[in-house]
């Protein structure tokens, strides 16, 4: 195969695998049940691995340079950055689409803030838009502002069942007191823990602590299942502070 052939085929993969992106959009659209977060991710890593190819068989590893990984990253923050971009308009719509256009964005957000990227432009964009709409939810809110600082390597997750100002101590404590009843009458169970955020100065009730991202996936989907609450979700650890004097 001569290279142009090889070019060709390279960027035909890109396109294919923006075109799974729109569909997933579309899909996501249409149902009120799906797991969106896992869903975009899952395609914004097809489109990670095309655009590696893409660009020319770019590797992040050891055997290249600095200067040759930060390019890669480059590109593949314009990438998906691109295929975001037409979401930035309904970021602030109070109505189903707006939500949708917000999770689609942060997905990609936090997709970019992890390693080995640790990109966190598209995070600090998204959260300056939606900073001061009250009508954002608040694992929306915490999750952003959460990306807007790079992840380190290695730095564990939670699953939180949810957050609260950090002014609010004696709530988050009634908060995880009944979390923490609920849990017991499901079968779950594993601790419930207060952890003081970092970035966002917020108090996460914690489920679990700290474990790897694959288990704190499925407990955040048995914690949704059984009741717990119906919007937990896995968060990456960045410096996150136990607060050990709850009941």
């Amino acid at each position: 195969m001569g290279e142009s052939e090889g070019l060709g085929l390279k960027n035909h993969e890109v396109d294919l695998e923006a075109r799974k992106l729109a569909l997933a959009i579309q899909q996501l659209r249409s149902s009120e049940r799906m797991n969106w977060i896992q869903l975009v991710i899952s395609f914004l890593g097809g489109v990670l691995v095309a655009g590696l190819i893409g660009y020319g068989n770019y590797k992040l590893t050891e055997e290249h340079n600095e200067a040759e990984g930060k390019r890669a990253a480059d590109t593949i923050e314009v990438q998906v950055m691109t295929l975001v971009a037409p979401q930035f308009g309904q970021l602030r719509d109070v109505d189903q689409k707006g939500e949708t256009s917000r999770r689609i964005v942060l997905a990609a957000a936090t997709f970019l803030s992890e390693p080995p990227y640790g990109r966190s432009g598209l995070a600090k964009i998204f959260w300056s838009i939606i900073d001061k709409n009250p009508s954002v939810a608040p694992e929306i809110r915490m999750s952003a502002e959460e990306a807007t600082v790079p992840a380190q390597e290695n730095s564990g997750w939670y699953v939180v069942l949810a957050s609260l100002p950090a002014n609010n101590l004696d709530t988050a404590r009634e908060v995880a007191r009944q979390k923490a009843e609920i849990a017991k009458n499901q079968g779950l169970n594993q601790a419930i823990t207060l952890y003081r955020t970092k970035i966002s100065n917020n108090i996460a009730i914690v489920i679990g602590g700290k474990m790897t991202q694959q288990q704190a996936g499925l407990l955040a989907a048995s914690a949704r299942e059984k009741g717990l609450a119906a919007d937990a979700f896995a968060q990456r650890d960045r410096s996150w502070e136990e607060i050990k004097d709850h009941p």
